[in-house]
């Protein structure tokens, strides 16, 4: 459901492939879209009347469930323009009731020359078991180690080797030990952990700099060690298209 919302929905501007899948009081956390319903049909129409080139394709990479919630983690395009979007849905009763997301650009590959959106996918292996287990792992890493900046807690949970999408960090563990403890991206608030087998992504209330961001962590998780980490950090704006927040 959440794949067609995207690909078909929004990616090609058609309501009607939305309009069954979302609540009548669906609720809206995208700072630049109108609450509603109505809010996110009127936004893919608007976009239906652009120029093809000027309307964000969309194209899932990643994606999972935990119970109510649906994850994925996606390519945006617009004209030369790449975005990792990473988007969460609530689902009550057969329809969504409730969206988040972030976006950040790719605008070059990392040290290690990996990008925000190649890398692992989920499969079947990966999403078959251990649930809970990366849920509470992820947890207190996020927690006491992003969070907290408990110096054993991100040595402990992150594997020696690593493979590392966030783009100012290289492969391996020391790189973004050394990023938490300067304080570059700063977890403040852990809101959220939505897990399946490997699998794990979080919300969580942060800051960089001066500026309120909100950061999607996504995480895969081997043997109790982080073996694979993308993010993606958006500002949190001084004004937005409703008053629900982003998270």
């Amino acid at each position: 459901m959440a794949v067609t919302l995207l690909e078909q929905g929004i990616s090609e501007a058609n309501p009607d492939a939305i309009e069954p899948l979302i609540s009548d009081d669906y609720r809206q956390h995208n700072p630049r879209v109108p609450d509603g319903p109505q809010g996110l049909l009127g936004f893919v129409e608007d976009a239906a009347g652009l120029p093809d080139e000027r309307r964000m394709k969309i194209r899932v990479l990643r994606s999972f469930g935990d119970g109510d919630f649906a994850v994925t983690h996606g390519a945006y395009r617009r004209g030369d323009r790449e975005i990792s979007g990473m988007d969460v849905f609530r689902m009550r009763g057969g329809q969504f009731v409730e969206h988040w997301d972030v976006g950040m650009t790719q605008r070059q590959l990392n040290p290690s020359g990996h990008g925000l959106l190649d890398g692992t996918a989920p499969d079947a292996a990966s999403l078959s078991s251990g649930t809970e287990r990366t849920r509470a792992h992820v947890r207190s890493f996020v927690e006491r180690g992003l969070v907290g900046r408990d110096h054993r807690t991100l040595v402990r949970g992150i594997a020696r080797n690593c493979i590392q999408h966030d783009p100012r960090l290289v492969d391996g563990r020391a790189s973004w030990v050394d990023a938490v403890e300067r304080g570059e991206i700063v977890h403040e608030e852990l809101v959220r952990v939505i897990a399946r087998g490997q699998w794990a992504l979080t919300q969580s209330r942060g800051r960089r700099g001066d500026r309120p961001v909100v950061i999607s962590d996504l995480f895969r998780v081997q043997r109790n060690r982080i073996t694979e980490h993308w993010v993606a950090w958006e500002s949190v704006p001084d004004d937005m298209a409703h008053d629900n927040g982003m998270l």
